[in-house]
């Protein structure tokens, strides 16, 4: 609550009482506008989630687990086949 006081005592002093509300409607707008952007950006990423299935999600977190996530999803969308563990080992030593 101090904290506050003192930004409000030192934004009077810096800008004077009368620019306070323009400066307050402008910090207001900026903060709605950045709402919406990110409101706006949301919404085509939650459409997506709602075309993909749950179980294919899950697959591919399930994939992404047992290895390298770049090389596990990389061999599922190519080979259509799970990597098995014996894979998975030799390929992160390989990769470090």
């Amino acid at each position: 609550m101090k904290e506050i006081l003192l930004l409000l005592l030192l934004a009077a002093l810096l800008f004077g009482t009368k620019k306070l509300p323009s400066i307050g409607r402008s910090a207001g707008k900026g903060r709605r506008a950045l709402k919406n952007s990110a409101t706006s950006f949301k919404e085509p990423l939650d459409e997506m989630k709602a075309l993909v299935p749950g179980e294919e999600v899950a697959e591919i977190r399930k994939v992404a687990a047992l290895a390298n996530p770049r090389t596990a999803l990389t061999n599922v969308i190519l080979d259509g086949n799970e990597p098995n563990r014996a894979e998975t080992s030799s390929e992160t030593q390989t990769d470090k």
